[in-house]
């Protein structure tokens, strides 16, 4: 509308629509229309916006393009060129660059690891003790256990209590020193290394940060690039599949009343939003072009839980 609100009733959706990313919005439009259900109207064909028509997304079907008469936002030429297949020597060398990728994804869903888990791409979820973690962090001592795994080089005294104390001037004292004392006690030390997970400052170049610990997110960037690597497309399509079912919601979702804010300004929700919307949109067109669009959908539907329908409107 005039106010640049996206609105989708049917989904139950309200969007800043001004504040997607033009190629970000056309895959948005493309993954509704495929999610729209068989003979449903969806919108006029534009550059961005495709129509459905008896089950099918013109530019992106299993028809031959003899019989296809409409040009759509994407076709498997796009795809081919969004991920472009590359020689096996160099996606050979990148795997063996990330050798531990596999590895770290089984303990990420082993019920019997204690490796650390940090989950952001849904509602938060901190597990010191991974699978075996009994008791789960306060919100505030989570959402700290959040910013230093999403910020892995480690971050100051003074710019951690910032972000989790915004209006609060000068807490990085006592109140915080306790804190990060209490959060380095339940993550407790690293069988592998003998270190703690959240080493002290002064052991760590006077930043506070948590090493050796998995998080979602990261996997998810680790098989995105990997697929990228890929000259198979069987494999490629197996790793893009495995990122999607990392998973689960709006990222950085179900923390504290006003946590996370240090976000506005920093956008990490929203590059992980833009990444899971760019996957499924390359799976869904994959599954269109060989024909399995209940696959394609399942695709689709996952994008769609990224967004929360409940946020409001940006100015």
């Amino acid at each position: 509308d005039q106010d640049g609100t996206l609105t989708i009733p049917t989904l139950g959706l309200r969007l800043g629509a001004q504040q997607l990313p033009q190629a970000q919005a056309g895959q948005l439009a493309q993954l509704l229309a495929l999610a729209a259900g068989p003979g449903r109207w969806v919108g006029p064909p534009t550059a961005q916006l495709p129509v459905v028509i008896e089950d099918r997304v013109p530019g992106v079907t299993t028809l031959p393009a003899a019989d296809v008469d409409l040009v759509t936002a994407t076709t498997w030429e796009d795809l081919q060129t969004l991920a472009e297949p590359v020689p096996s020597l160099v996606g050979d060398r990148f795997t063996a660059g990330d050798p531990d990728l596999d590895k770290d994804l089984a303990q990420w869903v082993d019920p019997e690891s204690s490796w650390p888990r940090i989950a952001v791409l849904g509602p938060v979820d901190v597990r010191p003790h991974g699978a075996l973690t009994k008791r789960k962090l306060s919100a505030l001592r989570a959402e700290a256990a959040v910013h230093l795994a999403v910020h892995s080089a480690g971050v100051t005294a003074e710019r951690l209590a910032s972000d989790l104390w915004p209006t609060e001037a000068g807490i990085a004292g006592s109140r915080l020193r306790q804190m990060v004392y209490d959060l380095r006690k339940q993550f407790g030390v690293n069988p592998r290394t003998d270190a703690e997970y959240l080493p002290r400052s002064e052991d760590a170049d006077g930043l506070y940060r948590l090493d050796d610990v998995l998080v979602d997110g990261e996997l998810f960037r680790r098989l995105r690039l990997r697929a990228s690597h890929r000259d198979d497309q069987r494999l490629r399509v197996q790793d893009w599949w495995q990122a999607l079912d990392l998973v689960r919601g709006v990222p950085f979702s179900g923390v504290r009343s006003g946590g996370c804010a240090w976000l506005a300004d920093q956008q990490i929700d929203e590059e992980y939003r833009s990444l899971i919307v760019d996957i499924a949109h390359q799976l869904a067109t994959h599954h269109l072009e060989v024909g399995e669009p209940a696959l394609a959908e399942k695709a689709a539907r996952v994008a769609m839980t990224v967004f929360d329908p409940a946020d409001p409107v940006a100015d």
